[in-house]
């Protein structure tokens, strides 16, 4: 009965993931003076990098790793790829320690270059093409690979709740 409900939610975070970083980028640039209730793309931007990469982070700090393994979109469309992967091991280079800081660095840079905060396309491409290489990449492969495990190694560490498989 769990694993549905899971399911459920990871389904509607997928959804909710495509309809703030999809939906926009297709969509006519707002003018200068456009509000949050009036465009789309503005409250898609709003939502998505004013709530929701904040609650990511502050979710690592209340619910440890839930949101890597209920509420990543990425990892939800990598474990439903992976049903359907050539089960192969991990190559022996992806086992660096030092991806995560690697790509987490990369995608910063690179989403400052192109200017991810104010432009929807830009953010499509930014986010999509790192789902895109989750999906496609092994599933243990984009376990290592995350960025936001790294990140969440290091709040979790604060994090003040322990939980163990009984």
């Amino acid at each position: 009965m769990h694993g549905r409900t899971i399911q459920a939610v990871q389904w509607c975070v997928v959804a909710a993931y495509v309809v703030l970083v999809v939906v926009p980028a297709f969509l006519p640039i707002p003018p200068e003076d456009a509000h949050w209730y009036d465009s789309l793309i503005v409250a898609a931007q709003w939502l998505f990098w004013g709530l929701w990469w904040p609650f990511v982070i502050a979710s690592m700090f209340v619910l440890g790793r839930t949101w890597c393994g209920v509420f990543c979109p990425e990892g939800t469309l990598t474990e439903a790829a992976s049903r359907h992967g050539l089960g192969l091991g991990v190559p022996r280079w992806m086992r660096w320690g030092g991806w995560p800081f690697v790509a987490f660095a990369l995608t910063t840079l690179f989403g400052q270059f192109v200017s991810v905060y104010q432009y929807a396309t830009a953010t499509l491409l930014v986010l999509g093409g790192s789902t895109l290489a989750a999906i496609t990449a092994l599933r243990l492969a984009f376990a290592l690979l995350a960025f936001s495990l790294g990140v969440a190694g290091v709040l979790v560490a604060w994090y003040p709740f322990v939980f163990r498989v009984g």
